[in-house]
């Protein structure tokens, strides 16, 4: 069985970041593919009145395989102020190998130009209202 990949994360931000990885140490056979699992939950609760984005799946995770030969993968589909958990696998000739450690990270919070834009807005009724 060979070794689990080590990768790191890098470029967090609040729709996307990058994972980057290595060739496993122990390599029984012709390396194959990779498997990544994300795991995500949002930072703050929605509330009930509010519309549900749909999920791809109801445990908040998605599973994909890269080819053997790709060492880094751009996940563009990340929501901001949301904890992620990451780990991977690799596949030889001879099987799986055991996941990796996990990695654990927050993407950033992002905001929205909703948010300044009815901020901007109240402000400007509300001074042109005390003039009066």
């Amino acid at each position: 069985m060979s070794s689990p990949p080590e990768f790191c994360v890098r470029n967090i931000t609040d729709s996307q970041f990058s994972l980057s990885w290595n060739e496993p140490d122990y390599l029984p056979g012709y390396l194959k593919e990779f498997e990544i699992v994300i795991y995500w939950k949002s930072l703050y609760s929605i509330p009930n009145w509010c519309p549900r984005e749909e999920q791809d799946t109801p445990n908040h995770s998605k599973k994909f395989n890269v080819s053997g030969s790709v060492f880094e993968y751009n996940y563009l589909e990340a929501k901001g102020f949301t904890n992620y958990k990451v780990h991977m696998r690799a596949r030889t000739g001879e099987g799986w190998s055991n996941n990796s450690d996990p990695y654990m990270f927050a993407s950033d919070s992002g905001g929205t130009f909703h948010f300044s834009s009815f901020h901007y807005n109240a402000r400007l009724f509300l001074n042109n209202y005390l003039k009066y």
